[in-house]
């Protein structure tokens, strides 16, 4: 889950209640960042947890697109330094009703969301594990996901056609169809500082043609690069860092106690 409350500061100045802030969400702000909780976002796409407690999934982000109907968010890291993360997908009104971030974030999220929308990539080797509920018992537990290996440096979502593809090198999880929603990129942190560098990049559509007429790389238009990882070209990373049009180079901190984006000089 994930809600407005108390005092928001968005570009730097102003008060907002749950409805101008819920207003926001239909014309997004020009930050990479919508909110979030316990976190900082750098000019160059560094994101990381600065408060909280240690190895507690109690900090994360939601990122802005330029087109909530297809778009592609990036997470890539230094191998020798590979924090654990949460990339995953979730729609705004699920994102609005979680009010603190008190280290059950993830399992709230997960709660609220359809299947297959959580992938946790695990510092220790790499490996990617999906997140999911029980709907009996409601239960949150990850399980490991057969046959995509470790992510080297980086993990991809791309979301079009109402459906979600997570992607690391030529590896694929998906495509998974998702009801009807406003859909956009989430990334979830457990470690104090550990750094991940963030990025969505903006999808062209798919042309009109025969049904089976491949859409090459070629056809994406892509958004002024905001710098990379230094590894990024590794296998596994995904496509170069890039981020929302105007992002600008200032520097975002989401607080604790609500969600929304403040803008720190």
């Amino acid at each position: 889950s994930f809600c407005f409350s108390g005092r928001a500061i968005v570009g730097g100045r102003g008060t907002a209640g749950s409805s101008q802030l819920a207003a926001r969400f239909a014309d997004p702000p020009a930050s990479p960042m919508l909110g979030g909780w316990r976190v900082h976002l750098d000019g160059s796409g560094q994101l990381r947890k600065v408060d909280g407690v240690k190895a507690t999934w109690d900090a994360g982000a939601v990122l802005a697109v330029g087109d909530s109907n297809a778009w592609e968010a990036s997470v890539a890291f230094d191998p020798s330094t590979t924090p654990t993360f949460v990339l995953g997908i979730v729609d705004i009104s699920t994102a609005s009703s979680t009010e603190e971030a008190d280290g059950d974030l993830l399992s709230r999220l997960v709660r609220s969301s359809p299947a297959r929308c959580f992938v946790e990539v695990l510092a220790t080797a790499g490996y990617p594990r999906v997140w999911g509920s029980d709907c009996t018992t409601g239960r949150v537990r990850a399980v490991f996901i057969d046959n995509f290996g470790a992510v080297a440096s980086g993990l991809s979502l791309r979301y079009e056609d109402g459906q979600a593809t997570f992607s690391s090198g030529y590896r694929s999880f998906g495509p998974h169809a998702l009801p009807s929603g406003d859909y956009r990129p989430c990334v979830l942190l457990c470690t104090l500082n550990a750094p991940v560098h963030v990025a969505c990049l903006r999808k062209r559509r798919r042309p009109s043609g025969p049904a089976d007429e491949p859409w090459p790389w070629k056809d994406r238009r892509l958004l002024p690069s905001m710098g990379s990882c230094p590894r990024d070209s590794e296998p596994g990373a995904p496509p170069g860092l890039l981020t929302p049009p105007n992002a600008g180079s200032g520097h975002f901190t989401a607080s604790t106690g609500f969600f929304g984006l403040v803008v720190a000089s």
